[in-house]
């Protein structure tokens, strides 16, 4: 999940750099742009608009928070590993100079 409870899709189409998919929690997917800051419903190339339906994935659950809000939730157990490559991604993050972005999907 990323932020402001949007979700992260995987995508059939290619998209070009600096591009990602994500979906509402209704499953309506929409195309960030990091380069601009912008977002849009159709995908960059192709111009098609999608819809996520079905089942989660396998390993997924929802589950509702303290605020009442719908959360996903990953329930696969976690590599021993996994908590060194975290850090290190944190630590690269915080050295280099990212652009930041807000995204509202509405």
């Amino acid at each position: 999940m990323s932020a402001r409870g949007l979700f992260d899709t995987d995508s059939e189409e290619e998209l070009p750099a600096g591009w990602e998919e994500r979906s509402t929690t209704d499953g309506k997917v929409f195309y960030a742009n990091h380069q601009n800051c912008e977002t849009q419903w159709e995908h960059p190339t192709t111009g098609k608009k999608k819809r996520i339906t079905g089942e989660l994935p396998y390993g997924w659950s929802t589950e509702t928070d303290g605020q009442n809000r719908r959360v996903f939730v990953e329930n696969l157990p976690i590599p021993k590993y996994l908590p060194i490559f975290n850090m290190i991604a944190l630590i690269l993050w915080e050295l280099h100079d990212f652009k930041k972005c807000t995204y509202n999907a509405t």
